[in-house]
């Protein structure tokens, strides 16, 4: 199980409703300090004993460092955090550091919704959710998340709630888990540890019906012909969210016309329109094709029912 701080996207943290004196960005940066001096107090040889005694500058200038906490605005007792992975990630537990009496008592997690504010909280179904009760402030407290729930982020919506306090806040965040993929090649994502594919035969298609030197990305197109729907929404979430970090305007989903399909009626094209629009993706009228729009929406290619664009917004 590995620290998966620094697979965070930090030009793409938000915070919700949080008091700006430390940002989100701050936070994680803390972590990451944290972490690089632990691997150095661990790779170190050990100190004579007359270092020790007398310790020194460094340590106690660490022990100085005034501890950077993520609160929420006063009367307001809720924040939604929201973290992009620089790659797909599979997550196994959360380590929240609580600060005195304002610890979040309820905590909703969410996954693969970069765009999601307050008002989707009671909406949307939560991947998991906490109930946090008698926290004191002495201990982190650690969250041990339903693995298969987590198998493929690629970002992580973290709500929390203290409706008994004014404000609610935490002295740090710490995700456990693996790294997922290291990247796409023009043909296949080189899969470490997990696949969006179901079945062998889902792979050979893909691989025959994407063909091509370059990436999906740099060719704005991806064809999902012969896949599962479950396969195809994984594979969409994926480069859209990959999209948005590098700036690819918008993407051509060949979802098919459902010519193959059981009665002629399409399958993927369907679960991909509603997936965008539960992501808050505006689906357009046909006669925008081709013109300057508004992202995140999409819309249907005018001269082939089977395409759809989607256009991504840039983190």
């Amino acid at each position: 199980m590995d620290d998966l701080i620094d697979y965070i996207d930090n030009a793409s943290l938000e915070c919700l409703n949080q008091n700006v004196v430390n940002p989100l960005e701050d936070l994680v940066n803390e972590v990451k300090d944290e972490i690089m001096e632990e691997t150095a107090e661990e790779t170190q040889p050990e100190k004579p004993e007359e270092d020790v005694a007398s310790g020194s500058s460094s340590s106690s200038s660490s022990e100085s460092k005034e501890k950077i906490i993520i609160q929420s605005n006063a009367d307001d007792p809720q924040l939604l955090l929201k973290l992009p992975f620089t790659q797909v990630v599979r997550l196994t537990q959360i380590v929240l550091v609580p600060v005195e009496s304002d610890f979040p008592t309820i905590v909703k997690l969410f996954i693969n919704a970069p765009h999601m504010d307050f008002s989707d909280v009671n909406d949307k179904k939560p991947m998991q959710q906490f109930e946090l009760k008698g926290v004191k402030g002495e201990e982190d407290v650690v969250l041990h998340l339903v693995s298969a729930r987590f198998s493929q982020v690629n970002h992580l919506v973290v709500f929390m709630d203290n409706p008994n306090q004014p404000i609610v806040k935490i002295g740090g965040i710490r995700l456990y888990g693996t790294p997922g993929m290291a990247g796409m090649s023009g043909v296949l994502m080189k899969i470490k540890g997990w696949s969006p594919f179901s079945k062998k035969k889902s792979i050979n298609a893909f691989i025959r019906n994407n063909r091509g030197k370059s990436t999906l990305l740099e060719r704005k197109v991806v064809d999902m012909h012969d896949l599962q729907v479950t396969e195809s929404l994984h594979i969409l979430s994926m480069l859209l969210s990959r999209g948005s970090l590098i700036g690819v305007p918008y993407l051509d989903v060949i979802v098919g016309k459902g010519k193959h399909s059981e009665k002629g009626i399409p399958n993927i094209k369907p679960a991909v329109e509603d997936w965008l629009l539960r992501n808050r993706y505006e689906k357009l009228d046909p006669e925008f094709w081709g013109k300057e729009v508004k992202a995140p929406s999409f819309l249907e290619n005018p001269q082939n029912s089977g395409v759809i664009r989607v256009y991504i917004a840039k983190k």
